[in-house]
């Protein structure tokens, strides 16, 4: 694949101290077939306005100014404006190195579904050991073992998915959950890939914050619904002891996980 077009998707709220740093970043990337889509969400303060200076001065920039709708509503948004072979996902408060889209696109190749690199998140780097699976059912195996551990797969940044993937199976972030619908989407994502690559290298700085602990009761519960449903939808067609036994630890570490939340929210 020759110089496949990538498509960076940015959803931006009330983000007028730190989407000029991102922009600035992306613009500046060795890597230059992008096309960087800003979805403004209803934005407040200055965002709209700074992007639109931003598609000024860079004709790869395409805005999109829309009622606040929630960051699930406005990646949707982007899915459907996107018209790269890959598309990736930034948010607008988070740090890239200048390397990150070159990086990435430099391992795409004939039949790659998802390339995956490290992160840091609030300093803590996290990354995995260099890895190529084309096997469908050492992709569950690997990706359960992963999110027992490691946070990578929990969220769409730093990340490459095939646009064809997601549109011929209609993969959209679920916009009536306002907390954790990215792991659901990455979660559905790989239910449907036969190839998956890692890099071991942090090229992204992840900001995390206390939206978990902020979240209602009722939009916690919607979350911890789908996400079993996304799960269950992953290990569907994957008939091994092995990967049951995976599944079954990481539903156990998700309910501990759980309590320790409602516990820190009851203090």
């Amino acid at each position: 694949m020759l110089s496949p077009k990538i498509s960076v998707i940015i959803p931006v709220y009330n983000a007028e101290k730190t989407v000029g740093n991102i922009l600035e970043k992306l613009i500046s990337q060795n890597y230059k077939n992008i096309e960087i889509i800003a979805v403004n969400d209803g934005s407040k303060d200055d965002s709209w306005k700074i992007l639109q200076k931003f598609a000024k001065k860079d004709k790869r920039i395409i805005t999109i100014n829309q009622k606040n709708a929630g960051a699930s509503a406005a990646r949707n948004v982007g899915i459907e404006k996107a018209a790269g072979d890959f598309i990736t996902f930034i948010d607008s408060d988070d740090d890239i190195s200048d390397q990150l889209i070159l990086t990435l696109a430099k391992q795409i190749k004939k039949n790659m579904d998802f390339i995956m690199c490290g992160m840091s998140i609030n300093g803590k780097e996290i990354v995995a050991p260099d890895t190529f699976i084309k096997n469908k059912k050492l992709i569950t195996q690997y990706v359960l073992k992963s999110l027992l551990v490691k946070n990578l797969f929990y969220g769409p940044c730093c990340k490459l998915f095939l646009r064809s993937i997601i549109l011929d199976n209609k993969i959209r972030f679920p916009e009536e959950i306002k907390y954790g619908e990215d792991t659901i989407f990455v979660l559905n994502y790989l239910s449907r890939v036969s190839t998956i690559l890692i890099i071991n290298q942090s090229l992204y700085m992840y900001q995390n914050t206390s939206a978990g602990l902020a979240a209602s009761n009722n939009s916690i519960l919607k979350y911890r619904k789908a996400r079993s449903g996304a799960l269950e939808l992953f290990i569907r067609d994957i008939s091994c002891p092995k990967i049951k036994v995976v599944y079954t630890l990481l539903k156990i570490r998700w309910n501990i996980a759980y309590i320790k939340a409602l516990l820190l929210r009851n203090k």
